[in-house]
């Protein structure tokens, strides 16, 4: 695998991979990407400081992912929170990021059929608090 973030000054990043390993889905954002593998395996990274993409964490689901998804870092953080990841097995799971918690599943959810997409979306209320 080769990884490339987007930026001018950063570094390639070369990942290894055994050969019977492919990438099948794949998103990301200015700071992380998470990657689903052959077999439901699904490696997070991480942008340092430095500009460097890790690997951070792996988990696995145990059956291949249909789809997965990764908010944008919120202003005055370093990171979203969630990871979000569809499977053949018409399962949804959440996944935490948080560094204390890193790929501990927070949520699972049996769905009705196998989803195709999945997007991280920020709802504003229109209603003032209090």
């Amino acid at each position: 695998w080769h990884i490339k973030p987007g930026q001018k000054d950063s570094q390639d990043n070369d990942v290894w991979s055994p050969g019977d390993i492919e990438i099948q889905h794949a998103c990301l954002n200015s700071r992380q990407v998470a990657v689903a593998l052959t077999g439901g395996d699904v490696a997070y990274f991480e942008l340092d400081e430095a500009g460097n993409l890790a690997e951070i964490a792996r988990t696995g689901s145990g059956t291949d992912v249909t789809c997965l998804d990764i908010a944008e870092v919120p202003e005055g953080r370093l990171r979203a929170p969630f990871l979000a990841v569809a499977c053949h097995d018409k399962s949804f799971r959440m996944y935490s990021l948080d560094p204390n918690s890193r790929m501990d599943e927070r949520a699972m959810q049996a769905l009705p059929d196998k989803a195709k997409t999945l997007c991280f979306a920020v709802l504003h209320s229109t209603q003032e608090n209090g």
